[in-house]
């Protein structure tokens, strides 16, 4: 399966729309700054599952958002939101160049779509509208499906038939070049 457009969109409202409730449920018995704390860890979370079920990933299905349950409790002791979310952000961007792209060309894409992303949520951040700061971060991260993907890596099993078969080919010509030069010889 891979990623779509329609799909991160449709992710992006999703995200946009429950994350505004989650914010409005946590509000009510939590200060702001901790809500988006909790708010923002469950997004990156869901997208992180996301992007690893849009691309079909194998491995890590269970390692990475594992390891994102470990980690992100350890932010929480940040202070700054903004650093907290630059955070986040950074591990999103990380998993992302590790089962989508191919390419370093893709890589510094992706990184400068982040950096959009964050900022583009930064400003919708300072109108205080949590529904227009998650949109807008998500929406920018759906136009990752436009970054060149570059050339597949290419399994070491098939790399060695390859090479198994050229080494065949070549064997073979030489094989024949001589019988060749062998039966000219003879004739004379």
């Amino acid at each position: 399966m891979n990623i779509s457009f329609s799909r991160s969109v449709l992710f992006a409202f999703l995200a946009a729309v429950l994350g505004t409730g989650f914010m409005s449920l946590l509000q009510l018995t939590a200060s702001a700054p901790l809500a988006w704390h909790w708010v923002i860890t469950a997004a990156a979370g869901a997208y992180i599952v996301f992007i690893m079920w849009s691309c079909g990933a194998r491995v890590g299905r269970v390692a990475v958002p594992l390891f994102w349950l470990l980690v992100s409790p350890v932010w929480f002791l940040l202070d700054s939101l903004f650093v907290f979310a630059l955070v986040h952000t950074g591990l999103l961007w990380l998993v992302r160049c590790i089962y989508l792209h191919r390419s370093l060309l893709a890589i510094t894409g992706d990184l400068f779509l982040s950096a959009a992303a964050l900022g583009f949520a930064l400003w919708a951040f300072a109108g205080g509208n949590v529904l227009l700061t998650l949109w807008a971060y998500f929406l920018i991260h759906s136009l990752v499906v436009w970054l060149p993907r570059g050339s597949a890596r290419e399994p070491a099993a098939n790399s060695q038939q390859r090479s198994f078969a050229a080494a065949a080919d070549k064997a073979h010509n030489a094989l024949n070049q001589i019988l060749q030069h062998s039966n000219s010889s003879t004739l004379k």
